[in-house]
């Protein structure tokens, strides 16, 4: 066996999940390489520490049951709320639609209904064309 197939085995050794040829083998590798040997004891000492930590907390045998009467408790809570039925559900859409497009046409404003008038044209050709500095007609009054 050889150093990169010790290394990913070291928490099967551990664990004993190797076949027999498996663990004898890297067994003679542990034995035969050093720097195999003392990475093997560095994680076998960090994994024994891990299982003390683990087995040093036992669960609380009265959590479960803490848990289950909380959630019992909010579920009967809960089944007191009288649920909406479908047809409620469908009077508030329809009624919001409806309310939407009142308050939508009131608050219309749109430009297309105002028309303006022979005054507002007459201001707005002004601007653009200034009728002291350039006429058109200027020009075909003096071609006559």
């Amino acid at each position: 066996m050889n150093c990169k197939k010790t290394n990913t085995n070291f928490i099967d050794a551990i664990e004993k999940t190797l076949s027999n040829d498996e663990q004898e083998a890297f067994e003679q590798h542990i034995a035969s390489c050093q720097t195999c040997s003392k990475s093997f004891q560095k994680v076998k000492e960090v994994y024994q520490s891990i299982n003390a930590e683990v087995e040093e907390y036992a669960p609380n045998p009265l959590l479960a049951q803490k848990i289950w009467d909380r959630l019992s408790s909010k579920q009967n809570a809960e089944s007191t709320i009288i649920p909406f039925t479908s047809r409620a559900v469908g009077s508030l859409a329809a009624a919001g639609i409806a309310l939407g497009i009142v308050i939508g046409t009131l608050l219309n404003t749109s430009s297309a209904t105002v028309s303006p008038n022979e005054e507002q044209w007459t201001q707005l050709a002004e601007d653009y064309f200034p009728s002291d500095m350039f006429s058109p007609y200027d020009e075909l009054q003096h071609n006559d």
